[in-house]
């Protein structure tokens, strides 16, 4: 690496050097009007790479963008060839253990990251060393991407530093397309995205993403780091937009009152991402059961998310949690009562379907007579056979006498509507205690 052996070049005086990598050296210099800036030469004088950090500058003084640092000025033609930007305060990664400590600001530097990504991606090109050390912040708190010595423009890159046979970037960062013959030639946007679910990592955590483990990453942001850094490239996500709106998408999940449908949706996603995969995280379903007790979330509204909660959910959290459960279908139930008169008629299967999986699932006694009853009323207020033969046959099935007992118990309380099928099935096919509750329905 070539080192600056004068204290003055063009009409800027040096100061001390602050930084260097693998294209050049940074010092901190003087600006004959009085200002602080951050001067770059080349610290090669091989024509090849002299080249590329030619094309260095380029590549930034295309791109104008708030997150992307700015050339103020170079001169290329200079031996050696230079160019100013603004001098940064430091680089977020002097900052690490802060930001893992304050999630809410770790996530917002990297959303400023990725914005800046995202523009030098739009500008036709891809930066491939990402990394906390290259994003930098301004004397106004704004973050910027820097160091563009390895970018590679999309279209055309047939410099020395990208034969087949040369690995370039910075070894804990680099997608595992970049380790292979010719990784570095044909990088992509992808291989950013790769680069930017570690940089998400280490911001998150304050580890170094040698090694990416889920300690202490809520499940939804773990998803995301996952999905970015997935071994295949189009495994990834399809572009910084789309990691960018997971992102917007995670923190409004953090606030669900400021618009719980919005926010359960976001759960939802994550957890029907997750059995997908034949898994489920219990952290997330419990977000999505919190958001359903809101206050904020009105009859409407809690019926129809209600009815998007997947079955299998229903049937795990009523067989492993039904403590947790039993107060969503409470609420459930209650609104039932006075809204499914608005439903049609196919609404019935619906929600006898889903009791029936709660019932046959949970051998909890306070929550199985309220899923029962619920089957009872969208059958007789919606007069749908289907949900009363639902019915008929999980009442037929009681044999256990603490079971029976807690549903004729429910259905003398709800002995208006069980009077209006009661004689569906024969006194005899039912538990003794329950059998009580059918004469009493007889009667009415």
């Amino acid at each position: 690496m070539k080192d600056l052996t004068v204290d003055k070049i063009g009409e800027y005086s040096i100061v001390e050097e602050i930084g260097r990598g693998g294209m050049g050296v940074v010092y901190l210099a003087i600006s004959s009007s009085g200002d602080s800036v951050a001067l770059k030469i080349c610290g090669s004088e091989n024509y090849d790479l002299v080249k590329r950090f030619r094309r260095e500058v380029r590549a930034i003084q295309k791109i104008q963008h708030q997150n992307v640092m700015p050339v103020l000025f170079s001169d290329l033609d200079n031996d050696p060839p230079y160019y100013v930007m603004p001098l940064a305060k430091q680089s977020v990664f002097d900052i690490i253990d802060d930001l893992s400590k304050d999630h809410k600001k770790a996530l917002e530097i990297f959303l400023q990251i990725c914005y800046g990504i995202q523009a030098v991606h739009i500008a036709g090109e891809c930066h491939r060393d990402i990394k906390p050390q290259n994003a930098l912040i301004m004397n106004d708190n704004t973050i910027v991407v820097s160091d563009f010595g390895l970018v590679k423009f999309f279209d055309r890159d047939t410099t020395l530093l990208t034969k087949t046979d040369m690995c370039v970037g910075t070894e804990m960062y680099m997608a595992p397309e970049q380790f292979l013959p010719g990784g570095s030639r044909d990088a992509t946007s992808f291989t950013d995205i790769y680069q930017l679910g570690k940089c998400l990592y280490q911001l998150y955590t304050g580890r170094y993403p040698a090694v990416l483990t889920s300690d202490g990453i809520p499940a939804n942001l773990w998803y995301i780091i996952q999905k970015a850094t997935k071994q295949k490239p189009s495994d990834r996500f399809s572009d910084v937009a789309e990691l960018i709106d997971t992102i917007n998408e995670y923190v409004a999940s953090l606030d669900p009152r400021s618009n719980p449908q919005e926010s359960f949706y976001i759960e939802l996603k994550s957890v029907n991402d997750q059995l997908s995969l034949g898994m489920y995280n219990k952290e997330s379903v419990d977000r999505l059961i919190n958001i359903l007790m809101l206050d904020d979330v009105m009859d409407e509204m809690f019926l129809d998310l209600f009815d998007k909660l997947p079955e299998r959910i229903l049937g795990l959290y009523a067989k492993e949690f039904p403590e947790k459960l039993l107060p969503l279908v409470q609420k459930h139930s209650k609104i039932l009562e006075s809204h499914v008169i608005n439903k049609n008629f196919d609404y019935a299967e619906i929600v006898a379907n889903k009791m029936q999986i709660v019932y046959q699932s949970t051998t909890d006694l306070n929550l199985k007579p309220i899923a029962l009853i619920s089957i009872l009323i969208v059958a007789v207020d919606l007069n749908r056979f289907r949900a009363m033969n639902i019915f008929n046959r999980l009442l037929v099935s009681i044999q256990n006498g603490d079971e029976a007992f807690v549903i004729s118990k429910a259905l003398k309380e709800n002995i208006d509507r069980y009077a209006r099928i009661y004689n569906q099935v024969g006194k005899e096919q039912l538990h003794k205690l329950i059998q009580a509750q059918w004469l009493y329905a007889s009667e009415q």
